[in-house]
């Protein structure tokens, strides 16, 4: 929850969930960006850098939650899903977001 009065409130968004949510950053952080996504998603992956320079310019500072939000027009989008949670099964965490980071900057998931 903001501390800042004029904040927006936002509605319906789950609490993070440090055991269930993919998360990149301090888990001790003030400030929680909360991504949904979809791999197939062109708007997405041009946001993709954004958040990485996020990350590192506030290192420590910020918690991001990578959560799915597959679009049912994309029809790559849920098996994509589906593979970068093999990836988090197979390499925890690493290997959800090597993965992640290697579908959002291609040109070729269409």
């Amino acid at each position: 929850k903001s501390t800042d009065p004029s904040a927006p409130i936002a509605c319906n968004v789950p609490p993070v969930d440090l055991s269930k949510d993919h998360v990149r950053g301090s888990t001790d952080a003030r400030l929680a960006v909360i991504e949904y996504s979809d791999y197939q998603c062109p708007f997405c992956h041009r946001v993709h850098p954004t958040y990485e320079q996020i990350m590192k310019e506030y290192d420590g500072k910020v918690l991001w939650v990578y959560r799915h939000f597959p679009l049912g027009f994309h029809p790559n989008a849920i098996p994509l899903a589906n593979a970068a949670e093999c990836a988090n099964e197979v390499g925890g965490t690493d290997g959800f977001w090597k993965l992640t980071d290697a579908i959002m900057t291609s040109d070729q998931v269409n």
